[in-house]
């Protein structure tokens, strides 16, 4: 990674506190979302703001968003006090109306609001279950 660059790295869902990828989640669960980003050395001491962002899509709906959510803060600031860092996102129990569906998580970092540095990262796809 070079001093100035900043990226999200990898987007992946796994059980609420796991710490492996799981690529199915029953209906009437909760589960996560990690994005796990990287900055270099000179940009991470820069204190410029950021921003992740998620949307969570259902492929197989009509009404393809789930969800959306967004983190913040600076650089160098908690929570991202080091050169890796992951956000981790709570998603709400999927209905049984849309157990069978394949989902899929598009995520955003954007570092600074004004000539932003920005990255973008896709999951991989899972599938909602029977309990």
């Amino acid at each position: 990674m070079a001093p100035n660059d900043i990226e999200l790295t990898r987007v992946w869902t796994r059980k609420i506190g796991g710490t492996v990828a799981h690529h199915t989640f029953p209906s009437g669960t909760g589960f996560e979302i990690v994005v796990d980003c990287e900055s270099g050395a000179s940009i991470q001491g820069s204190g410029s703001p950021w921003e992740i962002g998620i949307c969570v899509r259902d492929l197989c709906d009509n009404n393809p968003i789930v969800f959306t959510a967004t983190q913040n803060g600076s650089l160098g600031s908690p929570p991202w006090i080091s050169l890796d860092f992951f956000a981790v996102f709570t998603i709400p129990a999927p209905t049984p109306a849309q157990e069978g569906h394949i989902w899929e998580v598009v995520a955003s970092l954007k570092v600074r609001p004004i000539d932003p540095d920005m990255s973008f990262s896709k999951s991989a796809l899972f599938c909602i279950t029977a309990p």
